[in-house]
């Protein structure tokens, strides 16, 4: 519910409040004082866009909302602090083209404020032909005329919607792997099929090295053994003639080529090669397949378990699908019936709803208009498995037809019908002039039927119709005080009579209030043309 709204150099206000009621609000003026821009204003803090070509100077604008458990649910998900009310402001500067909102102090943005409160306030010329045309609202609709309580369905449903998405998301899961099944069992066997072990990387590495050093000293005994005749027959020549200082060094050095000789005699590297050349093959596997997965030995192996997770997740995941199946098929049958229950007084209570809306409609000046109400079977929804399906036509001989074909004027005074109901999720509903072009006697069974709807849902509407703001609680009037400037009054009782007869044409507001006085509703009243001062 609104409270209060602040607004200071915004357009033609310099500074105004207005201070709402709990019920039903009127905003009359003069054409062009400046309601609508008091609506624009609301539409500002609730996230509506900017017209900087409007904006001339920086404004302020404030709006204070009554909260309730809900909506502090939806601020401390957003981490915004709620003390028992929603503090809106927006600072408007048209230099910088900048607009700051916020929300309690924290700053937001404006998709942020109008996705919190699209159910909380409806802004708007006319009623949504989306929202009044929409299924599920139509079937709320006859549910608050029939006094139909839903009992255990919305926990059931809410017990089905939650095991739907489980299963949905199961199901998909499920078609993803098996749509993969046999190319994850392709690259698990690849994997498989090198049968690596933990940490056989790093010994095969630690064998090669060890391999690629003793094939060095085999092929260097090779040489030797190829250069030691040459060496030995050298050495000798050489201690034929050695001075006695040099012999004992030529005869320690073919002493001690003899000792590398007997040493390295008769040694074989073919082994040594064949092991080494299958280690090589081994690590260039392992490295291949390094290189298609992207990943290090333990990435291989992790890979390995993954696969084989993910294939065992097939079967697992058959076996939940199947069991969450046979829970939700127990669960519709739960649903079905109950929805028998609820189904049956919707049928009964379709003819009494025809009447209703007949007799409202007519009312409200439509002489011709033939409703019809019908109940379409579907899927289950939030409240049931059938949908309400309301179709008129307000033209004589011709078919019911869907709400959404009506005008917009049409639509707003049939939209005022079924919101009478008690249907409608806003709390609050801002109007602007649906009354337009309506008779005095219209325009009052339409502020009649404001009223009604008041003692739920709070109402600020700017109309003209004198008859429409006759019934309202609390009374704004907009007034120019100068060609760029306008201000925002709330009425007394004596000064909202006034304004009335400003409406009507009444000449004296005394002659107006004692005629209505002694039926304050106003409905079916109107005035002789003495009394309107004709």
């Amino acid at each position: 519910m609104l409270r209060r709204l602040s607004v200071k150099d915004y357009l033609i206000f310099k500074d105004a409040k207005m201070e709402f009621g709990r019920g039903f609000n009127i905003l009359s003026g003069e054409t062009g004082a400046g309601k609508s821009l008091v609506v624009d204003a609301i539409s500002l803090l609730l996230g509506g866009k900017v017209d900087w070509e409007a904006v001339r100077r920086r404004a302020y604008l404030e709006l204070v909302l009554e909260g309730d458990e809900e909506l502090a649910s939806r601020l401390m998900d957003l981490g915004i602090p709620y003390e028992g009310e929603v503090v809106i402001r927006r600072t408007l500067n048209p230099q910088t083209r900048r607009s700051r909102l916020f929300i309690n102090d924290m700053q937001v943005s404006a998709r942020t404020v109008a996705s919190l409160l699209s159910d909380y306030v409806f802004v708007g010329e006319q009623f949504s032909h989306r929202d009044v045309d929409d299924p599920l609202f139509q079937t709320e609709v006859l549910d608050r005329f029939a006094g139909i309580d839903l009992g255990e369905y919305p926990t059931l449903f809410s017990k089905y919607r939650r095991l739907k998405g489980m299963l949905k998301g199961l199901s998909e899961r499920l078609e993803d792997l098996r749509s993969r099944e046999d190319y994850l069992r392709f690259q698990l066997a690849e994997l498989e099929k090198l049968n690596l072990r933990e940490g056989e990387e790093e010994e095969l590495l630690e064998r090669k090295e060890e391999l690629e050093e003793m094939v060095r000293a085999r092929e260097w005994a090779v040489r030797f053994r190829e250069t030691y005749p040459e060496l030995s027959d050298g050495i000798t020549r050489l201690l034929k003639d050695a001075p006695d200082r040099f012999r004992e060094v030529l005869e320690d050095a073919l002493s001690g080529l003899r000792e590398i000789l007997l040493s390295v005699e008769g040694e074989d590297y073919a082994e040594l090669i064949e092991e080494l050349d299958s280690i090589n093959a081994r690590l260039y596997e392992i490295g291949r397949l390094k290189r298609k997965y992207r990943a290090d030995f333990s990435g291989l192996m992790a890979k390995m378990e993954h696969l084989r997770s993910e294939l065992d997740e097939v079967g697992k995941l058959e076996r939940e699908v199947a069991l969450l199946e046979a829970d939700l098929k127990a669960l519709e049958a739960e649903m079905y019936s109950v929805c028998e229950v609820i189904n049956e007084r919707r049928r009964a209570a379709l003819r009494r709803f025809e009447e209703y809306l007949l007799e409202n409609l007519r009312s409200l000046g439509f002489e011709y208009v033939n409703p019809r109400v019908s109940l379409r079977e579907g899927e289950f929804h939030p409240r049931g498995n059938t949908y309400a399906e309301i179709r008129l036509s307000t033209v004589p001989d011709v078919p019911p037809h869907r709400i959404s074909k009506l005008s917009g004027g049409e639509l707003a005074r049939v939209a005022l019908v079924l919101f009478s109901t008690g249907a409608s999720r806003f709390r609050t509903l801002i109007l602007d002039e649906i009354d337009v072009g309506v008779s005095p006697a219209i325009a009052d069974r339409i502020g009649s039927m404001l009223k009604r709807i008041s003692s739920r849902t709070q109402i600020v509407a700017i109309t003209h119709q004198a008859f429409t703001a006759l019934h309202g609680d609390t009374h704004f009037v907009v007034r120019r005080v100068s060609p760029t400037e306008a201000r925002v009054e709330r009425l007394s009782e004596e000064e909202r009579w006034e304004e009335l007869a400003r409406m009507m044409g009444v000449k004296d507001a005394e002659v107006l209030k004692e005629s209505l006085a002694p039926r304050p509703e106003g409905r079916g009243v109107l005035l002789s043309d003495d009394e309107l001062g004709g």
